[in-house]
């Protein structure tokens, strides 16, 4: 199949509300977002019109990986800094409601954001971690995917965790912690593209 038969416009929601799985080879760099990247997120995150205003996010490029599971695997080839920040950003919420606000109040919205973090069969059963990160950081970002924040290495994970943290309880309340997370998934827009094999992306860059 041609590459530009694989190339759609999708909302972020749509890589954490699939069956798929997500893997960031370990010839990737690390993790590596500094405070000014992480800053600028937060900025156009916070000025989105809710009503009628997207959000390009740039592109992302997946290598399908074929496999005998249920869920379908891809190599994230471009765009793993991204997708790594949404991830930290939705530890981030999920750990401030739970310090922050009564569990009556939230146990939907942190039900969802597990299910964003995790790969889950029909009975809630966890099946992984939606998205694995490379070999240096796979430690650091499961500790913090399964909530613990304190066992992280990785100090940009850390800084980012922390930034989204502090920022969030800036926020006027739950329904500007929601409105933010809605605009996560729901506003920010990414071009994916996806390829067969490493030949494929290279004439991409």
């Amino acid at each position: 199949m041609e590459i530009a038969d694989q190339i759609s416009p999708r909302p972020m929601g749509y890589l954490f509300e699939s069956n798929n799985r997500y893997v960031i080879p370990s010839y990737q760099r690390r993790y590596s977002w500094g405070d000014e990247q992480v800053e600028d997120l937060w900025n156009d995150l916070r000025d989105i019109d809710e009503q009628d205003q997207d959000h390009f996010f740039g592109t992302v490029v997946f290598m399908s990986r074929s496999n005998a599971e249920v869920q379908t695997t891809f190599a994230i080839v471009d765009g793993q800094q991204r997708i790594t920040t949404i991830s930290i950003l939705l530890c981030a919420i999920r750990d401030f409601l739970r310090e922050e606000f009564p569990e009556a109040e939230i146990a939907n919205r942190i039900e969802n954001i597990e299910e964003s973090l995790w790969l889950v069969n029909r009975d809630g059963e966890r099946q992984g971690m939606r998205l694995t990160l490379g070999n240096l950081d796979e430690d650091s970002y499961a500790q913090l995917v399964r909530g613990h924040p304190d066992e992280v290495e990785n100090e940009d994970i850390t800084n980012a965790y922390e930034f989204f943290k502090n920022h969030l309880s800036e926020l006027s309340g739950l329904d500007d912690i929601k409105t933010l997370h809605n605009r996560a998934l729901d506003q920010l827009i990414y071009v994916s593209i996806t390829v067969e094999k490493h030949s494929d992306a290279y004439q991409l860059f």
